[in-house]
């Protein structure tokens, strides 16, 4: 848990929810830290409306994987410009 703390990343509800799960996951890629175990983390990682909201979900989610489907549902992020090994894909097919 120290270390997730130490990595300074939180998430209060707004509209960036892909870049804080994929910035967190590729945190606990790097430190070795499995996905489900991230759901024990979630109530210090979370603020605001989205701990509010995990605090009402949190008997439902078992799986990092139900975490995620259920928080996209919830909180929709903005639609956002292809990252760039999606854009070099584009124009090396096109």
């Amino acid at each position: 848990m120290q270390t997730i703390r130490r990595w300074d990343l939180l998430y209060d509800g707004g509209d960036n929810l892909i870049d804080f799960l994929e910035r967190l996951e590729e945190l606990a890629e790097c430190y070795i830290i499995g996905r489900n175990r991230l759901l024990l983390s979630l109530l210090e990682i979370l603020k605001g409306k989205a701990l509010q909201w995990y605090r009402v979900k949190r008997d439902d989610i078992r799986t990092w994987d139900a975490f995620k489907k259920e928080a996209s549902q919830f909180f929709p992020s903005k639609a956002r410009a292809p990252r760039k090994s999606q854009r070099l894909h584009i124009i090396i097919t096109n």
